[in-house]
Order: structure tokens, then C-alpha cells, then sequence
């Protein structure tokens, strides 16, 4: 019998009457039917129907998850999920599985007309007018919830998907009582069209597949900067490769189903639990969000290894000349990046840079209290040079942080020979002075940078220049800088800037990854090293030709000789995977803080991280991932010369073609004769397009649909064609017999890529010439051939020959494009080959020491209070630096004095080791773990901790209350001892 009946409204103001009526008389009854719900039901682990509502035709079930103990009144934590647009019974039992398995109670709102509504225009949204908006299903189905007594009612969250209703139900600030609202978010690929005035007061999690058409991408992140107003974070994840709905096409069984959305599900779904507990079960945040423990990591957290570059140098000192010519001001040292990195593109410029007054960095506490004066500035490069034969190709690979009070330019730049990311600094960088550029101590810098490369905030990057209540403080400072700039910064710019900024750090991140994969999955330098690695190379040069879409992953070279190599060795080197260090830092808003340069413990950079991805030995998801890393470093005009001398050489012919069979329309067009549609398809091969045709030319046209090997191309263009008569032999009259009627004709079409104008080439490298399009006739039906030339074989054979000669640029040490493509283009004829990059001319490289302690034996008790000191803190602290204020620095008096004034605050920060994550005031000190122990809890227990707390303990006595009761560790004096 239903609960509710609502008849069908027009209006808006009767929608929002019947609403509130609806809402009302659902409490009433739901509560009096939930009074009859026996608690012993708990153990049901069944679908069960609690409430039924007339209109139109929807039904509540809900899932208890089995208890593990006899006897238990906690109630659960309950995730409601709508019924999906397609294939909803696949999608609601994998996640409601997956959300069982995880101690959550499942509800399933299954609404009979949600096919009908999401087939419907997208200004309606999927919502039909007769009937009540899905969002207020979603309203009475958290009602219902929260009164089941099996159900926690102040734990109540939302999974759903694209078109239904899920965006709405969450980005609502006004509609509910804060005690109605839902505790968390999941949404699965997302329409960011609605909510057009989204304020978001539930923390969200959407889900996206990185093949989210361009203008998806724009219109999420315009959601979550208009959402600003609201006080819950939104975080968008992207999985790259894989299609938008990446759980429909895993879960749908299809036979062109790809393994990385796959793979992109199984993170999601990684992802969807840490979220759901950090939010409905604080209890287990503190071991969720640690993710794998240190000594599992395959790829080790934090930036390892010596101060000064085992081998060659960084970009940055190449482009200051080793730190001889450093130009001043800071806009002069931008225009020279802007040398190297090209022009730009559109009305962006090549040099990304972002306003950050109140960040998280090591110089946070420069420009207080007027933080708003003199902003911190993060540059970012992620373009190319227009001549890379001649400048540093910097994308990706150079991050600057600049506080001008400071006088300090903080610097991330690769090292191409070393393979890694370097830590740098820019001293004394100040009108008037003497700049220096030295290497930093890098177990400091590693201790936030725990990916060994650049870190940025996710969106919707509060603390930057993108928060439109930022940009007012800065608005009343601009006097001071001349009323439009920062540091020739425009604040005016907002999050369009920022985003770019955000996705350079994250390949950056990823590319030091890969270049692991590169070193050590091929193994050493043998024979099949080196084929293997060659074989890298091929796949490497083919997706790119490709436009980033596709590589022979069936050619025989890879699919058994290189994928053999890289599964051996990667059971060797990753048993349990190549887990990947996160290059993002959750939001912060600094704005709501009493203090604002404090940074709470939940937004602190020095918490351990979570691995953002775990790549398995080497399924299809983790090669693509390798390969398309990998590629990023060859620059797109080599790409692009190298594609233009393969199409002018003259040395090779026809090669094989692709016969498709096609569905074909043909339509009258305006000011044309003729518009051809072709739909065609041959096994994991598909080709879509469109021409229109004028007389016996082929005006214009685009290829809709590509797919190869179940590779989707991106959109391509026609150049043009020519339309062409059959021609039919007569063997009676001993001639050749021509016909020129239309429908025995066919069109030879030329193709570009859309954006890169490179050819349009297989996944095995070659390029499509010719589409020979031809109309059905008679009989035979519309047909369309890949007219291939065999012009990457010249290619192949130079990368193969350079494995037999054992060349340099294929071996285990870091992959270098530049001497890989000087090598190809010498032996294929072709000039413009990168520069190649040579250490010998600049000065040897200078470090910012961190001065040995110069403790007596009877400073701190005796020298065993120095070493347990020195060998916890000495890493960070025993420099001449205000933050991280150097304690351990000077003369055994100062550093007596200065560890009686620290103390306190060090036995805090160190205590908060045996506090849960969730709980903790501040991030525990030292930042990670002592060396060799597992996790935190075996840290904590141990003796070395022990002994490190008890000699903190004779310095303090008793220490009580909250961080704000304890002195400050200023050492202003330090340097006077």
C-alpha cells in the first residue's frame, strides 16, 4: 500500500508546496512503519523492502551487512544509491557488494521511470514535470533511513550517477535542516551541467574517466569554483585512458570492454572507501589514509638520495648557467623560462603562475601578518619550446616558489642524466644582494614532497588566487605593486590558470614513475635489456604519432618478447605492485583559521600520503600508463618533423588494406550535391564519417569514429578528395568501358588530426594515406578502405638495429628522448634533433650544508643526547633557518639553550605518534616513521622512540593542555650562541 501520493504539479510554487507536504507526512508515517521493524532483523544481509512511494512507482530496499558478532546494537552507516540510467542492476550489486563488505548498510532506490526520464531533453535534467523531481526521492529515502533504529541516522551518505539527480542532492544548501543533510557524496561520471548554482554542503567525491569529452572537464571544475560559497570540499578524480562511465563498460560484459577501465574501477572503488570512511567512520581514517605501510611501498615516499644529483645536473641549472646568471627581479627570471618554453598558446601564457598568500610552505610565516601584501608566487611550465633544437624543454619539469619577503626562490627541476626531480634554492634573492643557487637539503624537502617531485592542492584550490575571496584581500594590496600585478603575476586571472598548474605537477609525478619502470622492469644491459627497451621505444614513438591514442600492443615484439621481459623483472623488483606517491594535498582554506598560517593536522603536507595508484604487474592499464608517461617526454614539433619526413619518403609502397563493410545514407545538402554517411565496421575496427561532396569533389568532412584494436582516435578531420568514376573491363570488346554513373563512383579522401595536423597512422606506426569510400552497388554493399603505407618500417628497423649495436640511449640508466631521437634522426637522415644537454661547462654545484653539530661531549647530559637528537631531528633542524627552526645548530651553549626552549613543543609534535590520525592537533614529529619500522604503532612502541620521548620528558616535566598553551620555538638568538 503506498505512503505517499503526490499528484502531478506545473508549477513551481505547487512543486515546493507538495514538496514540503510530502516531506511532512512522510516523517509521520515513516516513523510510526519503522517502530514496527523488529531489531532482530539485523542479521539479514538480503534485500528488503522498508517504503514504497506511489508516485511514480518507487520502492526502498535496503541491505544490512552481516555482523561478525553474535550480539551487536551499533548501528550501521547507510550509503543510498538511485537507480542508475543503464545497466542499473549490474552497477547496484558490484557497489553495493563492495559498500557490504566494508561494514555499510546498502539502500537501493529503484524508480521504475528512471529510464524514461533520463532519455529526455538536458534542460530537463531527466526530471519530468508529472512527477516528483528524483531529488525529492532522494529526500524521503533519507528519511526512511534515518528512521530505521538499525541505521545511524547522523550517518547517511549518497552514491549515484550521471543525469541522476545525485549532483543536486548534494549541492543544495538552503533546502534542509543541517541535521537532514547527507554526511558524504559519491558521483559517478557526473553531468556537470546541473546544478547551474551549486553550493555545496556535503563533502563530494566525483568520479570521471580522463576520455570526458573537453568541455566536461571545463564544466566540472566551473561547478566546483562556483561551489565556493559553500562549506564542504568537492574532489574530482580522474582516471586517465579510461571511457566517462568506466564501471558501466567494466561492468557491462561487452567484448570491446578495455582492461583499464577496468582498472579504473578497481581505483575508484579504492578511492570510494577511503572517502566513505574518512567521512562516515572516523575511527578508520587514521589507518585507511595511511594506505600500504612504508616498508611495502615498491617506489620509496619521499625524496632519497644525496643533496647533490648522482649524475648530471638540473634544467634549472642549465638555463642559469650553474647560478652565474640569474636574472632580478623575478619578472626578468620568468621572461627567461619564457624563452625556453615557447610562446604559449590561445590568450594563456607559456609560464603558468599562481598567488598563494597563505599556503603550506616553508615560508609561510614570511609575510605575516600582512600576508595579502606580499604573496607567495608558485610558477609552473607546461609548454614546449617552438625550437627544441636549440632551447630547454622545461614542460612539466621546472616548479618555482617565490616569497618575496623571504628573498627565496624555492625550485623543483628535473635532472635528465639523474633521472629525478632536484630540490633547489635561490638565496639572497633581493634588490641589492648577490643571488645564490644551491641544492637543498633534500630529506627536508622530502618530508612534504613524499613523491619525490612537485605537490599542489586539489581543486577547488582555495588557498589560491582561484578563491574569488582571495582575490578581494589581494585586490585592496594591489596599490602597493602598481594597482595591477603581483611580481608581474595578473590576479585577475583565476582558476583557468591554476588548473594548468595542478595537472603539470600531477605528470610530473607520474613521469618520475615511469622512468623507474624504464631503469629496472627490462632488466640489465644484455641483449634482451636492450630489446626490450627498444621495444619501449616503438611503443613510445607510435602513440604519439597517434596523438597519445594507440600503440602495437599485439605486435609480436611487445605482447611477447618485451611483456615477458617486464613481467619477470617486475616480480622481482614489485611483487605487490608499483605504488605510485601522490602528487596532491587535500584543500585547505585558510581564511577560516584563527591563525591562518597554522596549517591543521588534516591538511598538513607532512601527513603520510596514500598511494594515488598501484600499477600491477604489467596488465594493459599499467603498459599504457608506462607508455604514454614515457612518451610526454619526446616534444610534439619533433613528433612532428619526424611524421613529416616519414610522409615525404619517396623509399617505400602500398602496404595492407583495411576492408570494412558500412551502413551507408546518402542525403541531399545545401550549396552541395550530396552528403555521404558511413557507418562500417570489421571486428575491433570501426570507422564512422561524414562528407559532403560538390561535383567530383569532396568539399569537406570529419571522421567521427575511429577505433583500431579497440583504441578510440580522437575527432579527425578531411582535407578533401576527389570523387572518381568506376571503371569496368569489357572483355568482349577487348576495351576498357567506363561508367560514369554516380552510383557506381568512390571517393579517395585525405585525412589530418584534428589540433596536431600529424597523418593519421595506425597503431603499428604506419600512416593512412587514402579512405577510399564507395557507395553500395547492386549487390555489393557500401564499403570503406585504410589505404596503410608501410612508412614507419624504416623507423623500426633503425630503434631495432640501435638494440644490436647496444647503443647508450637504450640502456637501464634514465630514458633521455633527446639522445634516442639525435640517434634516430642521424640514421634516418633527418636534422633538428633535440639539444642534448652537457654538464662539462658549468661550475661545479653549490649545496646548502647542513652544518655538522658542534656539540661538546657535556652539552644536552653528555654526546648520547646529542646522537639520539641528531640522528631523529638532525636531518631538518640542524640548519641556520627559522623554519624549520634549527635547534641543533651552533655551539653546545646555543644548543643547550635552544632545546630547553624547543623542548616542549617537540615532546608535543613527537606524542602525537600515539594519538589517531583523526584526533591529532598537529602532524606528528619526525615526519615519518623511524628508519625500519613497518608502520606508526610499531614507531610508537619501540625503544628508540622511547628513549627519544624520555630525554624530551627531562627537559619539559609536565607538559599539559593544547598546542596554543606551549612556548614558541623561536630561535631568533640562535646564531649569538
Amino acid at each position: 500500500m503506498p505512503l505517499v501520493r503526490i499528484p502531478g504539479v506545473h508549477s513551481a510554487a505547487a512543486r515546493i508546496v507538495a514538496r514540503t507536504r510530502c516531506l511532512a507526512v512522510w516523517r509521520v508515517l515513516a516513523a510510526g512503519l519503522a517502530a514496527l521493524v523488529p531489531v532482530a532483523a539485523v542479521a539479514a544481509s538480503t534485500w528488503e523492502t522498508v517504503a514504497h512511494f506511489a508516485d511514480p512507482d518507487a520502492t526502498l530496499e535496503l541491505r544490512i551487512p552481516e555482523r561478525r558478532t553474535p550480539v551487536s546494537t551499533l548501528p550501521s552507516a547507510a550509503v543510498l544509491m538511485p537507480a542508475a540510467c543503464e545497466h542499473a542492476a549490474e552497477r547496484r550489486d558490484y557497489w553495493a557488494e563492495a559498500l557490504l563488505g566494508w561494514g555499510y548498510a546498502v539502500a537501493y532506490l529503484d524508480v521504475p521511470a528512471t529510464h524514461v526520464r533520463c532519455q529526455q531533453a538536458p534542460e530537463h535534467h531527466g526530471i519530468d514535470a508529472d512527477t516528483p523531481p528524483l531529488t525529492t526521492l532522494i529526500d524521503l529515502a533519507t528519511g526512511a533511513l534515518r528512521s530505521d533504529p538499525r541505521l545511524d541516522s547522523s550517518r547517511v551518505a549518497l552514491l549515484g550517477w550521471s543525469r541522476a539527480a545525485v549532483l543536486q542532492a548534494l549541492a543544495r544548501r538552503d533546502t534542509l535542516a543541517w541535521s537532514e543533510r547527507l554526511r558524504a557524496g559519491v558521483a559517478i561520471a557526473p553531468d556537470c551541467r546541473f546544478p547551474t548554482r551549486p553550493q555545496f554542503v556535503t563533502p563530494t567525491l566525483m568520479l570521471a574517466g580522463g576520455r570526458d569529452a573537453a568541455d566536461e572537464e571545463y564544466l566540472c571544475g566551473l561547478m566546483m569554483r562556483r561551489s565556493h560559497d559553500g562549506r564542504a570540499q568537492v574532489t574530482r578524480r580522474v582516471y586517465p585512458n579510461a571511457n566517462p562511465a568506466f564501471d558501466l563498460k567494466a561492468l557491462d560484459g561487452s567484448a570491446d570492454m578495455v582492461v583499464f577501465d577496468r582498472n579504473a574501477l578497481d581505483a575508484a572503488t579504492r578511492a570510494t572507501r577511503l572517502f566513505l570512511d574518512a567521512q562516515l567512520h572516523p575511527e578508520r581514517s587514521a589507518a585507511a589514509h595511511a594506505g600500504a605501510s612504508v616498508s611495502s611501498w615498491a617506489h620509496p615516499r619521499g625524496a632519497a638520495g644525496a643533496d647533490l644529483p648522482p649524475a648530471g645536473r638540473s634544467l634549472l641549472d642549465h638555463v642559469l648557467d650553474g647560478g652565474h646568471d640569474i636574472p632580478f627581479p623575478f619578472e626578468r627570471l620568468i621572461e627567461r623560462l619564457g624563452a625556453h618554453a615557447g610562446p604559449g598558446y590561445f590568450d594563456r601564457a607559456a609560464v603558468k603562475r599562481v598567488l598563494i598568500p597563505i599556503g603550506r610552505s616553508l615560508q609561510r610565516h614570511a609575510n605575516a601578518p600582512d600576508y595579502f601584501e606580499a604573496p607567495r608566487i608558485v610558477v609552473a611550465v607546461d609548454t614546449e619550446p617552438d625550437r627544441p633544437d636549440q632551447f630547454v624543454n622545461l614542460k612539466d619539469r621546472l616548479f618555482l616558489g617565490f616569497q618575496p619577503r623571504a628573498g627565496i626562490v624555492e625550485a623543483i627541476s628535473w635532472n635528465p642524466e639523474g633521472g629525478r626531480f632536484e630540490f633547489q634554492v635561490i638565496e639572497n634573492y633581493r634588490a641589492g644582494e648577490t643571488p645564490r643557487l644551491a641544492y637543498a637539503n633534500r630529506a627536508l624537502c622530502g618530508s612534504c614532497h613524499q613523491n619525490g617531485g612537485p605537490i599542489f592542492a586539489r581543486a577547488p584550490w582555495t588557498e589560491t588566487n582561484a578563491n574569488p575571496r582571495v582575490v578581494q584581500r589581494l585586490r585592496a594590496q594591489a596599490h602597493d605593486f602598481g594597482g595591477h600585478d603581483f611580481h608581474g603575476v595578473d590576479k585577475w586571472r583565476l582558476a583557468a590558470i591554476v588548473e594548468h598548474v595542478d595537472a603539470a605537477t600531477d605528470r610530473g609525478s607520474e613521469m618520475a614513475a615511469a622512468q623507474t619502470i624504464w631503469r629496472e622492469a627490462c632488466g640489465p644491459d644484455d641483449d634482451e635489456g636492450y630489446l626490450c627497451r627498444a621495444g619501449l621505444v616503438l611503443a613510445m614513438l607510435q602513440f604519439r604519432l597517434t596523438e597519445d591514442v594507440a600503440f602495437a600492443r599485439h605486435d609480436p615484439l611487445f605482447a611477447e618478447r618485451v611483456r615477458a621481459r617486464l613481467k619477470h623483472h617486475w616480480q622481482q623488483h614489485w611483487p605487490n605492485g608499483l605504488a605510485l606517491a601522490d602528487a596532491d594535498l587535500d584543500d585547505h582554506d585558510p581564511l577560516i583559521l584563527d591563525a591562518p598560517a597554522d596549517v591543521p593536522a588534516w591538511v598538513d603536507p607532512l601527513r603520510p600520503r596514500a598511494a594515488a595508484a598501484i600499477w600491477s604487474a604489467p596488465d594493459a592499464g599499467t603498459l599504457r600508463a608506462t607508455v604514454a608517461s614515457l612518451s610526454g617526454l619526446f616534444d610534439r614539433l619533433s613528433v612532428a618533423r619526424l611524421d613529416r619526413h616519414l610522409a615525404s619518403s619517396a623509399s617505400h609502397g602500398p602496404g595492407p588494406r583495411i576492408v570494412m563493410a558500412c551502413d551507408y545514407q546518402r542525403r541531399p545538402r545545401p550549396f552541395s550535391n550530396v552528403r555521404w554517411q558511413l557507418d562500417c565496421g570489421l571486428g575491433d575496427t570501426r570507422l564512422s564519417l561524414d562528407i559532403s561532396i560538390d561535383g567530383q569533389r569532396v568539399r569537406e568532412g570529419t571522421v567521427t569514429q575511429l577505433v583500431v584494436d579497440g583504441d578510440s582516435y580522437n575527432p579527425i578531420l578531411i582535407l578533401g578528395g576527389r570523387v572518381r568514376a568506376q571503371a569496368e573491363a569489357s572483355r568482349s570488346a577487348g576495351a576498357v568501358r567506363v561508367s560514369a554513373q554516380r552510383e557506381d563512383a568512390f571517393a579517395d579522401v585525405v585525412l589530418r588530426q584534428r589540433g596536431s595536423h600529424l597523418r593519421v597512422r595506425l597503431p603499428d606506426g604506419n600512416s593512412v594515406r587514402v579512405v577510399r569510400v564507395r557507395p553500395p552497388n547492386g549487390p555489393r554493399p557500401a564499403q570503406v578502405e585504410l589505404l596503410a603505407t608501410p612508412d614507419f618500417a624504416g623507423v623500426r628497423n633503425v630503434v631495432l638495429d640501435l638494440a644490436g649495436l647496444r647503443h647508450p640511449a637504450l640502456s637501464a640508466r634514465p630514458f633521455r628522448p633527446a639522445r634516442v631521437l639525435r640517434a634516430l634522426f642521424d640514421r634516418i637522415g633527418l636534422t633538428g634533433a633535440p639539444v642534448i644537454l652537457e654538464t662539462a661547462g658549468l661550475p661545479p654545484p653549490e649545496i646548502l650544508a647542513a652544518p655538522a653539530l658542534k656539540a661538546t661531549a657535556d652539552a644536552l647530559e653528555g654526546a648520547r643526547d646529542v646522537a639520539v637528537l641528531k640522528g631523529a631531528c638532525g636531518q631538518c633542524h640542524s640548519a641556520d633557518t627559522e623554519f624549520p627552526p634549527g635547534f641543533l645548530h651552533g655551539s653546545a651553549a646555543a644548543l643547550e639553550r635552544q632545546v630547553a626552549q624547543c623542548a616542549p613543543r617537540m615532546l608535543f609534535r613527537l606524542k602525537m605518534w600515539r594519538i589517531p590520525d583523526e584526533q591529532r592537533a598537529k602532524s606528528p614529529m619526525p615526519p615519518q616513521p623511524g628508519h625500519g619500522y613497518a608502520d606508526a604503532a610499531a614507531w610508537s612502541e619501540s625503544a628508540e622512540f622511547r628513549e627519544l620521548a624520555r630525554l624530551l620528558e627531562r627537559r619539559v616535566g609536565a607538559t599539559g593542555g593544547s598546542v596554543s598553551d606551549l612556548p614558541p620555538c623561536r630561535l631568533a638568538s640562535r646564531s649569538a650562541g
